[in-house]
């Protein structure tokens, strides 16, 4: 009988037990500081940071949208503002994968040219294999 309740209370359990799978933008950036983010004073009267794409990995939430490429800088998720590369991880662990985020970020070219244009896109969230 105990075997039998046992059992009853792990199946119970077993979902609450199990990890939460943390979805990810699928982009590679560098992790030491000096290259993680970028900052600009020109742009909105103000430092810009955020994280600084390095490459968009081909089957990741971001590859199916074309408007974000590589050296773009991500400067929020949502309404979270991306002050340093590590916040990506606590933003994203609070998400599901499947959830639809809102990636705020600026173009490589307008960096360069100042122009700094805030541009938004909504990106469905996959999870990591």
């Amino acid at each position: 009988m105990k075997k039998f309740i046992w059992i009853i209370v792990l199946s119970l359990l077993t979902p609450f037990l199990q990890a939460k799978e943390i979805p990810t933008l699928g982009i590679t950036y560098a992790t030491n500081t000096k290259n993680s983010y970028l900052s600009s004073a020109l742009c909105f009267g103000d430092e810009i940071y955020g994280l600084h794409i390095n490459s968009i990995i081909s089957d990741g939430s971001i590859a199916s949208h074309s408007y974000i490429q590589p050296y773009d800088l991500i400067f929020a998720i949502d309404d979270y503002t991306i002050f340093h590369p590590s916040f990506i991880h606590l933003i994203l662990e609070k998400k599901n994968v499947g959830d639809i985020v809102e990636i705020h970020y600026i173009t490589k070219q307008d960096l360069n040219s100042v122009k700094c244009n805030k541009s938004k896109v909504n990106v469905t969230l996959l999870g990591r294999e």
